[in-house]
């Protein structure tokens, strides 16, 4: 959201000169880590939001790795699928011990 653009292409996209859509992204990946922080803070009450964001990162992962694949070989996309996976894995895991307290 704040990077230069000479940064931006460090990172492998193209030169691109407005800024709408970086701060649009930006804002985004804000309210997410909102809502991210709600489901951690209470897990069991707020279960919904801890499965919200195993869903978020595995979307996540499949559009990433869909346009690294089909539309652009930008490794950094590529890198951020992959670790979009394996957080949403880790939720995943996490969050069957949550289920189980919450259904009780």
């Amino acid at each position: 959201m704040f990077l230069p653009i000479k940064a931006i292409v460090f990172f492998g996209f193209p030169d691109y000169p407005v800024n709408f859509f970086r701060a649009q992204g930006g804002i985004f990946h804000i309210v997410l880590c909102i809502a991210y922080f709600f489901a951690a803070k209470k897990p069991i009450n707020n279960y919904l939001m801890v499965k919200f964001s195993y869903i978020a990162k595995f979307i996540a992962f499949i559009f990433l790795s869909l346009y690294y694949f089909i539309e652009d070989h930008i490794l950094l996309v590529l890198l951020s699928g992959i670790a979009d996976l394996g957080m949403g894995i880790i939720i995943f895991v996490l969050s069957k011990n949550i289920s189980v307290k919450h259904n009780k």
